[in-house]
């Protein structure tokens, strides 16, 4: 399962093309034209333009993350979206 906040409150996205990888604590949304990575590890957020095979940094306002056993809570606010407060919580 996953959710999607924006300033706690809750939005509908597609989810099936959002991957996490719990070893790296990356998230990725793909789409068909560009994918959006957020690595929690290393606080960076990114945006590949997958036909140009370009990769364009996000500037990362806060971020971080915690874990209950399989459920976890990712926060996050970027420049492109300042002050706006993103919340992604996962479970599995």
């Amino acid at each position: 399962m996953i959710e999607f906040y924006k300033n706690e409150e809750k939005i509908e996205l597609e989810t099936n093309n959002i991957k996490f990888d719990p070893l790296t604590l990356i998230i990725t949304k793909e789409e068909e034209d560009y994918t959006i990575i957020l690595d929690f590890m290393k606080k960076e957020c990114f945006m590949h333009l997958n036909d140009k095979n370009q990769r364009f940094a996000i500037e990362v306002i806060h971020m971080d993350y915690s874990s209950e056993e399989n459920n976890w809570t990712f926060n996050y606010e970027l420049t492109s979206e300042e002050g706006i407060k993103n919340t992604i919580k996962l479970s599995y």
